[in-house]
């Protein structure tokens, strides 16, 4: 009877073990995707104004003004706040 009980208590951490990181996973997002308009380029800086009309400046040489864009942002752990997010990449829309 020990030796099942153990057994299954084995079973159990295993599938938990499993289980656990994809169910973590899923319920933590640090990632989003934020549209945006390039409106200005100063050498490799380029200012991007979203559509909530927050300015974010990122170095590149690949854009020019007026380029539609969507930035791939990271949140750094933080959903509540948009101060500390920052721009992982950017795409032409």
């Amino acid at each position: 009877m020990k030796k099942v009980l153990i057994n299954l208590l084995s079973a159990g951490m295993v599938a938990l073990m499993i289980l656990l990181p994809a169910v973590i996973g899923g319920t933590i997002e640090t990632h989003y995707f934020l549209k945006a308009t390039v409106s200005a380029t100063d050498g490799e800086v380029i200012t991007l104004v979203d559509t909530n009309g927050d300015e974010w400046l990122f170095e590149s040489t690949k854009f020019c003004v007026n380029d539609n864009v969507k930035m791939l942002m990271d949140t750094n752990c933080t959903d509540k706040t948009i101060e500390d997010d920052e721009i992982i990449k950017i795409f032409k829309a």
